[in-house]
């Protein structure tokens, strides 16, 4: 995908650049003797054309055949001529109506400048296209030089992108592969580059001979690409593995081959490049345009091939085959084939935990929930609303109306809130503590991506000795120089560092999918990383793990059991409620106990109430006191023995630390250049002689032994200082 977009890119790139150099100025330059020929451009049906004109210096004067078609530059040529050859223009001759030929004739007559046309050329000179108003059956059609131009800018849109297309054929069918076709093509878009650059820094536009000149730059341009890679299978075909290897060798034996293509091709075109002479505007372009593509194809060739090459080998693209037929059809649809894992810092990967865990996000939303709770801490209970009727003072029926509210004392609702409140700091901590585990959870799959990568690059650059020696072994046996049992050992060796990878790769895998777990993710990733060992850190004491977030969440957990204990408290003290009652009393009533008077229903009575609650049997509300009070006991232990534990860890882990890093130090100092030492000397004894296969095997394996211990250690290293970092908060 990468590779097809960045040369999608550059032909985007190429694209544009001739369309920006084609806005040329004023040129000139000597055909012959006293004759010069002059060059201005101007568009025609959207595109740029280029159109020529002559001038002869006389005795008398100059005499311009033709006059300029950018009407921009009907003064500067007055202009140049003057400072050139210090002489007036005095005539303009057309040689036929045109506007290439005679847009400046007006112009030139204003300046005093004698003027020389046919009448008809004349009269047309003066009108545009639009104005004419010729006889029936007449036009006017644009014919000689013009028209040539305009064809052949025609015919070159078509014969660029067919150059390309078979470009891409041929080296199909050259190597068998699209995935080789591919990284040769893309040569064309950096050779591009340079051409486009050099018709800029020599002020030149695009035109016709340029056209041709890209066409000739992308067969030669391609060359170096097919050295190149022909030399890195040629290596890859002799055994060698190692791809790293098999680029820095290739490169070197390339080297030469490559800057002697590019400079014979270059050297070539250079004296037309700077030919002065007749035909000289035509050849100037054509040789700039391959010069300087050469210059950046081949610069940019030994550095972003190679590249491309590692990338494609390491699985960036799979092999294709396909038939001939389908080769223009699957390069249009490459993209959609080509995937790569993205590489992420340990730091991006922290901050997309952070945001994506979902137990994290979870744990979060908790704090919410306490806030939440606060703001309705004033929990008065329900409102009491009832009525009654019937014979409630008598035989008559009455109406009664009541309402009735209870609610508990201020300071109920008080240490509700604060018990709210305590729970809300301890699961801010509670989140604290969560995100410090995620991080290191984090942390401990990253480097033990670390590992398995390093060990697997190990394996590589062993499987490459490897298979060199065991295709030895098999010469030595079809020689007779050896026996069977040398040759079995070397593909059993090869077979089990083949199968050490194929576990690394499953490994690997498995990490990278606990990775996508940890991150909430659909995509896998791999680390990206400068150095595989961890920086060294400054132990700090027992006293640091006081602000360990765990330790903070136990505290603040005391803080809530207390809290939960007053709550308890106050279901000791009273709660109140008052009411108001509405009634009727129909029927004979005396106000001074001895006249009577009639009460009907619409006469209402009023009646306030105050209920004191008291709690009297509380039994059940002390067992929870003295039960809160265990809680807050029970906190207070599990505060301590989390410290005590995580000062235990720390001091421990700190040993350990020490230990690591004398370990590192042996290897790191003697153990690993003793390796490569053992591995140098063997190669050598074997390659001279002294030594058998097998005492060559002995050696190799005592020496990968040291390296593989080694990224045992630094392994060992980086997940203690990873669990130093948790315990110390850092």
């Amino acid at each position: 995908m990468r590779t097809i977009s960045i040369t999608l890119f550059f032909l985007f790139l190429f694209n544009t650049g001739f369309a920006q150099t084609t806005n040329g100025s004023l040129e000139i330059a000597r055909l012959s003797g006293d004759f010069y020929v002059f060059t201005t451009y101007n568009l025609y049906k959207g595109s740029r054309i280029p159109a020529n004109g002559l001038y002869v210096v006389t005795g008398n004067g100059v005499v311009i055949i033709d006059s300029p078609w950018d009407t921009t530059q009907f003064q500067p040529l007055l202009d140049s001529i003057k400072a050139r050859h210090n002489k007036n223009v005095t005539l303009c001759i057309a040689t036929h109506f045109h506007e290439d030929r005679t847009a400046g004739l007006e112009y030139y007559r204003r300046q005093g400048i004698k003027t020389y046309t046919t009448m008809l050329t004349d009269e047309l000179s003066k009108k545009t296209d639009n104005q004419l108003k010729l006889p029936a059956g007449y036009y006017i059609k644009y014919g000689g030089q013009f028209e040539n131009l305009v064809e052949a800018t025609q015919r070159l849109s078509i014969a660029v992108p067919l150059a390309l297309l078979l470009i891409l054929v041929m080296l199909y069918f050259a190597f068998g592969s699209l995935k080789y076709g591919l990284l040769i093509f893309s040569a064309i878009p950096l050779s591009a580059i340079g051409g486009i650059l050099a018709l800029w820094v020599r002020d030149m536009p695009f035109s016709i001979s340029a056209g041709v000149g890209f066409i000739a730059l992308f067969g030669v341009a391609v060359l170096n690409g097919i050295v190149l890679i022909a030399e890195f299978n040629r290596l890859k075909q002799t055994g060698l593995q190692d791809i790293q290897q098999i680029i820095m060798e290739g490169t070197q034996i390339r080297l030469r081959p490559v800057l002697m293509t590019a400079s014979v091709a270059s050297l070539g075109f250079l004296p037309m490049a700077l030919s002065q002479g007749a035909g000289a505007e035509v050849q100037r372009p054509l040789a700039t345009v391959v010069i300087g593509g050469l210059i950046t194809a081949t610069m940019l060739t030994l550095v972003v091939l190679p590249v491309l090459y590692r990338w494609f080998e390491k699985g960036g693209i799979k092999k294709m085959k396909i038939k001939p037929a389908a080769t223009i059809i699957l390069f249009l649809l490459l993209s959609g084939s080509v995937q790569s894992q993205q590489r992420l810092t340990l730091d991006e990967i922290l901050k997309m935990g952070s945001a994506q865990n979902l137990n994290l996000q979870s744990v979060k939303k908790k704090s919410d929930y306490w806030k939440q709770l606060q703001s309705g801490v004033f929990d008065p209970g329900k409102t009491q609303l009832g009525g009654e009727y019937g014979g409630i003072n008598g035989v008559k029926n009455d109406t009664r109306f009541f309402v009735s509210q209870g609610f508990n004392l201020p300071v109920v609702y008080r240490r509700q809130q604060q018990l709210y409140k305590s729970e809300q700091s301890a699961q801010q901590q509670l989140t604290n503590w969560k995100e410090a585990e995620l991080q290191r959870e984090i942390k401990l799959v990253f480097y033990a991506l670390v590992d398995a990568m390093e060990r697997k690059q190990l394996l590589r650059r062993l499987d490459s000795v490897y298979s060199r020696f065991q295709q030895s072994a098999d010469l030595r046996l079809q020689a007779g120089e050896s026996n069977v049992l040398e040759k079995t050992t070397a593909d059993a060796q090869l077979q089990q560092l083949q199968l050490q990878q194929q576990q690394l790769d499953a490994d690997i895998l498995i990490w990278q999918q606990q990775l996508q777990w940890l991150l909430n993710t659909g995509e896998l990733f791999l680390p990206a990383y400068t150095h595989f060992k961890k920086e060294n850190i400054v132990l700090a004491d027992t006293t640091a793990v006081a602000a360990h977030p765990q330790i903070q969440y136990n505290k603040l957990q005391e803080q809530t059991a207390a809290a939960q204990t007053l709550v308890e408290k106050t279901k000791l003290s009273p709660d109140f409620a008052v009411g108001y009652s509405n009634q009727s009393i129909i029927g004979y009533h005396s106000e001074d106990g001895v006249s009577q008077k009639y009460y009907s229903g619409s006469n209402r009575f009023h009646i306030a109430s105050v209920t004191v609650g008291i709690p009297l049997f509380n039994g059940a509300t002390k067992a929870k006191i003295k039960a809160g009070r265990v809680q807050e006991e029970v906190a207070a232990i599990n505060t301590t023995a989390t410290e005590q534990l995580i000062k235990h860890n720390l001091q421990q882990r700190t040993l350990e630390y020490k230990k690591q890093q004398n370990n590192l130090q042996y290897y790191q100092n003697t153990g690993l250049q003793q390796a490569e030492l053992m591995i140098q000397t063997a190669k050598l004894s074997f390659e001279n002689g002294e030594i058998s296969y097998l005492e060559w095997t002995m050696l190799m394996n005592n020496a990968v032994s040291i390296q593989l211990n080694y990224l045992d250690a630094v392994h060992q290293y980086n997940q203690t200082l990873i669990e130093l970092e948790y315990l110390t908060g850092k």
